[in-house]
């Protein structure tokens, strides 16, 4: 009795997303209203894909918070760094 990724996978990406929501919704600390906005509609895009892929995919669902975590940073560090956002 091991562990099917292929039946718990996207459970476990569907848990990781909903932990990327919280990091994009909090970014408003940092990050101006309109870049927050861009965010969440990538965080939304994000959430279709691993809806299309939840059975035909699963272990790429698994791995899309990794990926939202890495477009998460790459966004706020690109603003600091280019724009001038602080907190």
């Amino acid at each position: 009795m091991g562990i099917k990724l292929s039946r718990s996978g996207p459970w476990v990406g569907v848990a990781g997303m909903i932990v990327a929501l919280w990091f994009y919704a909090v970014s408003g600390l940092v990050v101006p209203w309109w870049a927050v906005l861009l965010l969440l509609v990538l965080w939304l895009a994000m959430v279709g894909l691993c809806i299309r892929w939840f059975q035909r995919r699963p272990l790429l669902v698994m791995l899309m918070p990794v990926v939202a975590f890495a477009v998460w940073i790459g966004v706020v560090s690109a603003g600091a760094a280019w724009l001038g956002w602080t907190a």
